[in-house]
């Protein structure tokens, strides 16, 4: 799916935010073998909570065919959760958007500008109607300092690669 639309949420109407109403996309797999093992068990769904990236579809649909990525890959294939929806692809994600940056786990999210400067961070377990925005707040400055540090190695990583 692409990004969603704020539709009214946080008084916003377009999708140019890191917000979950834009930000968490659905993304549905189902090949011929899985359709065919839910059909067995007539409806077991399955849901995969790992966290994904919207390029980690490409090394997906190349395992899925059958064929190999012949130079370094910083996308996972997602097809272990085909098997198994409690694998892990990665444990957290990241998205840019004009030159600003969001990573994200199952517990935190932080955006920083093009600056590296905070400005969203959001305890997503104890608040994942993201209502309480604890950006610059000096009782999390370590958290803040902990997910940029993870931010920068994902970008330095990639860089390097």
């Amino acid at each position: 799916s692409d990004h969603g639309e704020m539709n009214g949420d946080f008084g916003l109407i377009y999708k140019s935010n890191f917000l979950e109403s834009a930000a968490r996309v659905p993304f549905l797999l189902r090949t011929p073998a899985s359709a065919a093992r839910q059909q067995e068990r007539r409806g077991d769904e399955k849901t995969c909570d790992s966290p994904i990236e919207w390029f980690d579809l490409g090394p997906t649909l190349v395992e899925l065919a059958g064929g190999e990525i012949g130079h370094r890959q910083f996308a996972r294939s997602l097809t272990a959760c085909i098997d198994n929806p409690r694998s892990r692809v990665r444990d957290e994600s990241i998205c840019e958007m004009g030159g600003e940056i969001m990573l994200r786990d199952e517990k935190w999210k932080l955006a920083v500008n093009h600056e590296g400067r905070p400005y969203l961070l959001f305890d997503l377990e104890n608040d994942p109607s993201e209502t309480r925005n604890l950006a610059g707040l000096g009782d999390y400055g370590d958290i803040e300092t902990e997910l940029r540090l993870r931010l920068l190695e994902r970008i330095v990583a990639a860089q390097l690669g």
